[in-house]
């Protein structure tokens, strides 16, 4: 997440979409990370039949 955040800061540019591969919920980095991910983008697809990619779509606007 900090990556994330550094990137937006400095190129003044929104990350629209993050795609997670796999999360493991028993690792606790990764519920961390999805944690983070809830405070500024929304889940908006999860694959099926499995769930093994997720899709979250920022809100708001640009961050500067």
């Amino acid at each position: 997440m900090d990556d994330l955040e550094s990137f937006e800061r400095a190129t003044c540019r929104p990350i629209d979409y993050v795609v997670v591969w796999q999360p493991d919920g028993e690792d606790p980095h990764t519920r961390a990370m999805l944690r983070n991910l809830r405070d500024r983008y929304d889940l908006t697809y999860v694959s099926e039949p499995g769930g093994h990619a997720q899709v979250h779509r920022r809100r708001g606007g640009n961050p500067c």
